[in-house]
């Protein structure tokens, strides 16, 4: 078995068009509740999350084995944030993150959407994009690659033929 070449993923993102590449690279990631900060005055969120290594899939096409890896996510020019369906009497610990999307500009702001399953959400007002993803740790393995429905609905059409 061959050792994996690790090239950590460092990415900013300061568009529309940008902000879909940091998505698709923090698709499935696990997002702690624990780690996600918002300082009002240097107008920063940060978080830590535990992406999927998708730039790995197939690094050992004969087994399954994956990798997964600590990023740091921030954002700046941010003049809001804002939380929609959190319970706070059962604080969910951990998020898994579905995408990230961009709405137009309006009035000189943007607005950053942090999409979760459970259809929750972390919305950022910010002035411009200024996104920023960095891996701070090496990959650990995994053998867990997430499924999306798609592929289910294929694997349950699969198993009825």
């Amino acid at each position: 078995m061959t050792e994996l070449k690790f090239s950590p993923l460092r990415l900013l993102a300061k568009d529309k068009e940008e902000i879909h590449i940091l998505s698709a690279q923090l698709q499935d990631g696990f997002l702690p509740l624990t780690s996600v900060h918002f300082d009002k005055d240097a107008k920063t969120f940060t978080c830590l999350i535990n992406r999927f290594c998708w730039e790995y899939l197939d690094a050992h096409p004969n087994e399954e084995r994956y990798y997964r890896v600590h990023s740091g996510f921030s954002v700046s020019n941010v003049l809001s944030v804002h939380k929609r369906n959190f319970d706070q009497k059962h604080p969910l610990r951990v998020l898994n993150l579905l995408m990230i999307s961009v709405d137009e500009p309006k009035k000189g702001r943007q607005t950053i959407h942090l999409l979760f399953s459970g259809d929750k959400e972390i919305r950022l007002e910010v002035e411009s994009i200024h996104c920023q993803l960095g891996d701070i740790d090496h990959p650990w393995h995994t053998s867990k690659k997430p499924i999306h429905i798609h592929e289910h609905l294929e694997e349950l059409e699969k198993k009825r033929a």
